[in-house]
């Protein structure tokens, strides 16, 4: 099988000595891929270089299978949607859409099927200098996936869309994943939506790739032994010897422990008995994406 992204060994060093990529390497198969960071953890930094707009100081990408070049790009199975996109203003969304199907041979079909997806038929003969930040948005997702390409990159798809837009493009995007077999890498700040849909993941971290991976073994791997209770009137001290505990709001403790399953529910009942106190709730936590990133930014040695 051919990997869809496969980064080995990518350093960038831009000319006033910044290093936003160091020595990155990782693999993402097929799927859809979320691409996760604080600000400057060298995301954007990455995706340019995979599509050949910036120059890869050393290392090698390789998209589709194919070499990324700065002097040769490879963009023709590639839809590409940039955080902060440029476009034509005085000329209308059918237009500017009939200009690049003409580019990748799209036909009168895929505009209009792509206006369909994306619910823009409505506003399709406005000039896109008079569009709003979020028809302005999902007229960018219609560029991007235009002629339904092998592989869309999205940089904040989601951003200046109201939540039914944002559930909306969420869903469109893995119905387009399982239903025509498109692959996505998707860069976003916001967790809770990516993980929605996701199933693969690459955290990066002051220019490193810190974590990457299918995202369920991922969460499988650092959370197995990680439980909820709910217990009114205890606090975190008591429960300080079956492992790491936080404490949040309504009397619930996040308990992660290296104790097997039997170990750990006999010690907890002790404990309880013992300070005559009576669970609410006791099982497995289920982590979210959310909290995986927090775990890997913490286990991160060069934050140190």
């Amino acid at each position: 099988m051919t990997s869809i992204l496969d980064v080995k060994n990518v350093t960038k060093i831009y000319e006033n000595g910044v290093k936003a990529v160091d020595d990155v390497s990782f693999s993402f198969e097929e799927g859809i891929m979320g691409l996760v960071g604080p600000n400057g953890a060298g995301k954007s930094t990455l995706i340019k270089m995979s599509i050949g707009l910036i120059k890869i100081t050393s290392g090698q990408i390789e998209l589709l299978g194919k070499k990324a070049s700065f002097e040769n790009s490879h963009l023709e199975s590639i839809g590409i949607l940039h955080e902060r996109p440029a476009y034509p203003k005085h000329i209308t969304i059918r237009e500017y859409l009939r200009h690049v199907s003409n580019l990748i041979e799209a036909s009168k079909a895929d505009i209009e099927s792509i206006i369909k997806l994306l619910g823009i038929g409505g506003y399709s003969d406005k000039k896109i200098g008079s569009l709003s930040a979020g028809m302005l948005q999902k007229f960018g997702l219609a560029d991007a996936l235009l002629g339904y390409p092998k592989l869309v990159i999205l940089d904040e798809p989601t951003s200046n869309l109201d939540p039914l837009n944002r559930k909306k493009v969420l869903e469109t995007i893995g119905e387009l994943a399982k239903e025509r077999n498109i692959n996505f890498i998707i860069s976003t700040h916001i967790l809770g939506e990516l993980e929605r849909v996701c199933d693969n993941i690459a955290i990066m971290d002051m220019g490193k790739v810190v974590l990457s991976g299918r995202l369920d073994k991922l969460i499988e791997q650092m959370f197995k032994s990680t439980y909820r209770v709910t217990v009114p009137g205890a606090n975190a001290e008591i429960f300080s010897v079956l492992g790491s505990v936080s404490e949040e709001e309504g009397s619930n403790f996040i308990i992660r422990t290296e104790l097997s399953e039997d170990i750990f529910i006999g010690k907890l009942f002790n404990i309880l008995k013992k300070h005559d106190l009576t669970p609410r709730f006791l099982g497995p936590n289920n982590p979210s994406l959310e909290l995986l990133f927090e775990k890997a930014l913490e286990n991160n040695t060069n934050r140190k």
